[in-house]
């Protein structure tokens, strides 16, 4: 079941931002909804519709009409009511490798995605601004103290008023926020106690169940927003990552010492020959062209 599936945090992009937008609708359309539904009490809540009801959640991508009526049963199963139940609309943006987007929200904020990236936001948001990010984007966020804007990623939430920041989550094992303007809070899903609040050039980073805050130039982090691309004392795995979600190609790497070699540079509208000759050059290796889009480093 849906439900269950979130509760374990194993949903999708795609079924976690239904779940939150069904919440953040309920909390709009009534007037009897007094309790606030912070992520970990969505999870109980949805564990015991899990365990108290033996219908199937039924869910579609457009939300259809019966799904709604069946969430519906399924709160007043659990002792909720909400007195109208809309079916709002969602939008499901996604870019490929090698390919960037910028996208308009309907408060106004401008969200940049980078490359294998999926953002999923409702046509309107209600009395929270709430968005599921899978990947990296950049967000300039429209203040507006009433409605706090939320990213919500695979273990992070990240709440801002109006500010702009940068959130790469394409690791499963880290994710990292970082501040260009204003302020944001950022919180461990998984512990509420876990949270930091980040100022201009203020980055963290979450990694085996940690928060561990830095400072530096937050333009390093959002210098791909400019068609930058960084390496910020990176190990050629690393490397290897960027170039690929960069160019829409493979890279192996030996597995030896090779990976773990760090390299600082800065490339603007650079071509991806030119960035292996540099790389060949100040690390000592040699990349192999297996084909036009598979490429190996290994030593020399």
């Amino acid at each position: 079941m849906l439900a269950r599936k979130y509760a374990e945090n194993k949903a999708t992009a795609e079924e976690r931002a239904q779940l939150h937008l069904f919440f953040d609708m309920m909390q709009k359309t009534s007037s009897y909804m007094t309790v606030k539904t912070g992520d970990i009490k969505k999870r109980k809540i949805l564990n015991n519709i899990s365990n108290n009801t033996s219908g199937r959640l039924i869910y579609k991508k457009a939300w259809s009409y019966i799904a709604a009526a069946s969430i519906i049963l399924l709160i007043v199963s659990v002792g909720f009511f909400s007195e109208t139940i809309f079916s709002p609309g969602y939008i499901v943006q996604k870019t490929e490798s090698g390919e960037k987007k910028v996208i308009t929200l309907s408060d106004g904020s401008i969200v940049t995605l980078n490359g294998k990236t999926t953002l999923t936001y409702p046509e309107e948001f209600g009395t929270m601004r709430n968005v599921e990010l899978e990947g990296e984007a950049f967000f300039k966020v429209k203040r507006n103290p009433d409605k706090p804007f939320v990213v919500h990623t695979q273990d992070l939430e990240t709440k801002v008023l109006g500010t702009s920041f940068n959130i790469n989550s394409y690791s499963e094992e880290k994710a990292q926020v970082s501040v260009n303007t204003g302020r944001v809070e950022v919180s461990v899903k998984a512990d509420e106690t876990a949270k930091v609040v980040l100022h201009p050039d203020q980055q963290v980073t979450y990694k085996s169940h940690s928060l561990l805050m830095s400072k530096s130039n937050s333009d390093i982090y959002s210098a791909w927003t400019r068609n930058i691309i960084v390496f910020n004392n990176q190990s050629l795995e690393e490397i290897a990552r960027i170039l690929e979600n960069w160019f829409a190609v493979e890279i192996a790497v030996e597995q030896n010492d090779v990976r773990d070699l760090k390299m600082t540079a800065k490339f603007r509208d650079e071509n991806l020959e030119n960035i292996f000759k540099s790389i060949e050059h100040l690390k000592a290796v040699k990349i192999d062209t297996i084909t036009p889009k598979h490429f190996h480093i290994r030593a020399k």
